[in-house]
């Protein structure tokens, strides 16, 4: 099995070995973006095309980070 690193622990469970930098910093991400939406609760109107729209900030974050991850996962590439 060449390239991987999956491993067994001494009580039967497997490992896939050290954490990638990547996961980590996505964690952190992840967390300093739920850290900022959940500090900014104010109400905003906000114009979206002809229509003002007032709601949450908080909301309205949620939904943004949302769509951008959505964006992500369909113009992801594998490699």
């Amino acid at each position: 099995m060449t390239g991987s690193s999956t491993r067994r622990t001494a009580d039967g469970s497997t490992s896939r070995g050290p954490v990638r930098p990547a996961w980590v910093l996505a964690a952190v991400l992840a967390l300093l973006t739920v850290v900022f939406i959940a500090q900014n609760r104010d109400r905003v109107s906000i114009h979206l095309f002809t229509a003002t729209v007032s709601a949450p900030l908080w909301l309205l974050l949620t939904i943004t980070v949302l769509v951008g991850a959505a964006v992500g996962a369909l113009v992801r590439t594998r490699r």
